[in-house]
């Protein structure tokens, strides 16, 4: 990982070996701590898959 690069969170998941779910809840408790930002894209989705 890349700062600034896209997050594909089911790669990441398979990666890990956790689930999907399991990487979204990590990367919220990230966020929430402010060491993750998330952007939002210029058509209104999430940038993680």
């Amino acid at each position: 990982m890349f700062h600034a690069e896209v997050l594909n969170a089911a790669s990441l998941a398979r990666d890990a070996e956790v689930s999907r779910t399991a990487v979204l809840s990590y990367l919220e408790v990230l966020e929430d701590s402010l060491l993750r930002a998330s952007l939002e894209e210029l058509g209104g989705g999430t940038l993680f898959p």
